[in-house]
């Protein structure tokens, strides 16, 4: 921890096929500037008791357990939530749950049609009966983490969509927690609670400001089209939105070749948040 005070907490909810081990050079950075960081692993079914049914509200009420820990070790300073790409729309549910944070921050976020997730949640129902709720979900997965790659052929791995870093790159190809394809189960808790969440309208319930930032070739985000989606769902909400998309960047700008500055914007809006 550096010699300043301290300014706030944040939380921090990781992605799909990722951990909160990935986040440890943002945690120190965070730190550095002031800000403690919150996180853990999101829950899958190698945890006891884990049912896809209710896999997405255990989902948020971890979350939910790390700004009860944020807020106990720290009651005097303000809260962030951050979350990144499948943790994003997590983040969005916590704080529309009625999360008192003093600001909402995504990355690699996108709006998404919730008929279009109702019907991919029973699809992964309908193949979980025929397969059994652990086996690989190998269809959602071309679909989303294969489609995407294919946009940067000729592609050197099948991560390239993440990031230009290639350092970064393989990195997340070698670490046998990140890139797997998750299960059959895992897709349906995914995609159920993500239709609920966004059938609700997270915007008409978030009382905070929002940072959203992506890299203009996220093609999750669709070259910033489905980042603006949502962002122009908030702003119609009322909610004060401010965006920053960096030339060239690709999914995780926070390891990206441009990710210092990408942490010094959110940096910068953290502070002005606090001093608001």
């Amino acid at each position: 921890m550096s010699g300043m005070p301290l300014k706030g907490t944040v939380v921090i909810v990781h992605g799909m096929a990722e951990h909160s081990g990935n986040y440890g050079a943002f945690s120190e950075a965070l730190q550095e500037a002031g800000y403690v960081a919150y996180m853990g692993d999101l829950l899958d079914l190698g945890t006891p008791d884990w049912d896809p049914e209710t896999g997405w509200q255990r989902w948020v009420e971890q979350i939910q357990g790390w700004v009860s820990k944020a807020r106990m070790d720290h009651p005097e300073l303000p809260l962030f939530v951050f979350g990144h790409s499948m943790g994003s729309y997590l983040a969005q549910d916590v704080v529309a749950s009625g999360v008192k944070a003093n600001g909402l921050i995504l990355s690699a976020t996108s709006y998404e049609s919730p008929g279009l997730l109702r019907f991919s949640a029973g699809l992964a129902w309908l193949l979980s009966g025929v397969f059994g709720r652990r086996s690989k979900g190998y269809l959602f997965y071309v679909l989303t983490f294969g489609v995407f790659n294919l946009m940067f052929f000729p592609a050197r791995t099948p991560f390239d969509w993440l990031s230009r870093d290639t350092i970064f790159v393989d990195m997340y190809r070698a670490d046998p927690r990140c890139g797997g394809v998750p299960t059959l189960g895992f897709y349906r808790a995914f995609f159920k609670g993500f239709a609920a969440c966004y059938g609700k309208g997270p915007w008409t319930k978030v009382k905070t400001a929002v940072y959203a930032f992506s890299g203009t070739r996220d093609p999750l985000g669709k070259w910033t089209k489905s980042v603006l989606q949502l962002v122009n769902r908030y702003r119609k909400a009322g909610v004060t939105v401010e965006t920053r998309f960096y030339p060239g960047g690709r999914h995780v700008m926070l390891w990206e070749t441009n990710r210092l500055e990408v942490v010094q914007d959110l940096v910068r809006w953290l502070d002005q948040r606090i001093n608001a």
